[in-house]
């Protein structure tokens, strides 16, 4: 519990300290605690596949527990929207299997998930950016590439990668529920992954009837 709330504070310190500047943007503060988390997410699986630390699991669990935990608190503050509800349902099944690490037979599968996941999450967050900033054409050329990379990076880890899970590991042996969220993240990333491709293709199309235009 005190690692839970020492995160919590962390998170909301963050956010706080940014909240005092004058250039304070909520949406951009969110944006960067969400990249902090999936970096951190990410550098910690990563160093349990390495070192095979059992400590870590803690870090893991902790650092995105309050992670989402807390973004659910500003998604709920927030004017309430479809993406709003679809993003609280997606923390709440992110929270619920992240329990499940604890326990051997199912820890290999779930940080495979989690840590691919917040991979695929990165670029995301650098295109968020770049288009709140995107006030020149340098800049908005460096916003469309970055969708291409989203795009690339995100359709290959959420729909091209997650499935290959079901053979890595054998989850005959996992519950129901794991199936079930597992096919409910699945289908979330079609649907983004849809959008997001739709986004790449407009681009390509106003470069090639625009070849004034850069990418990059």
């Amino acid at each position: 519990m005190f690692q839970l709330l020492f995160y919590l504070f962390f998170w909301n310190r963050y956010y706080q300290k940014h909240k005092e500047k004058s250039t304070f943007n909520h949406k951009l503060t969110i944006n960067k605690i969400g990249l902090i988390h999936a970096f951190s997410s990410v550098v910690l699986t990563l160093l349990f596949f390495i070192t095979d630390n059992y400590w870590l699991l803690d870090d893991i669990y902790y650092v995105s527990t309050s992670y989402f935990l807390y973004d659910i608190y500003h998604l709920i503050k927030s004017k309430q929207s479809i993406s709003n509800y679809t993003l609280i349902i997606h923390h709440c099944i992110a929270i619920y299997s992240l329990d499940w690490i604890f326990y051997p037979t199912w820890a290999m599968a779930i940080l495979d998930l989690l840590a691919m996941a917040e991979l695929s999450n990165i670029p995301g967050y650098f295109t968020y950016y770049f288009k709140k900033k995107s006030n020149t054409k340098k800049q908005e050329s460096i916003t469309n590439f970055m969708i291409l990379c989203q795009t690339i990076v995100y359709f290959s880890v959420r729909v091209v990668y997650f499935p290959t899970i079901l053979f890595t590991y054998d989850i005959s042996k996992y519950p129901i529920q794991f199936h079930i969220f597992l096919g409910l993240l699945y289908i979330m990333g079609l649907i983004w992954s849809w959008k997001l491709i739709g986004q790449s293709r407009q681009i390509i199309i106003n470069k090639c009837y625009n070849p004034q235009l850069k990418l990059n």
